[in-house]
């Protein structure tokens, strides 16, 4: 199935675009999706915090992707 991946803030420099589509088994989940992209850059420094939201909602790892969802991929940021 084809998700679409768009990334945020540094990632967008460590993946050296704004978005993409990859190709990933039916049933994948959002764990395994996020360690497959993370495996494309060289640039992210091994532990970098990643939060992924699918379809706008934080989701953990164990959530299962369906065809069509749009991922975004962030790193936390803290404000007040």
């Amino acid at each position: 199935m084809k998700i679409k991946v768009s990334f945020f803030a540094q990632l967008r420099n460590f993946f050296g675009t704004e978005s993409c589509v990859m190709e990933i088994s039916d049933g994948a989940t959002a764990g395994e999706l996020l360690q497959r992209v993370c495996g494309f850059s060289r640039a992210l420094p091994p532990g970098f915090p990643v939060l992924m939201a699918v379809n706008e909602h934080y989701v953990p790892h164990p959530y299962r992707l369906r065809e069509g969802d749009d991922i975004a991929l962030m790193p936390p940021v803290a404000g007040g």
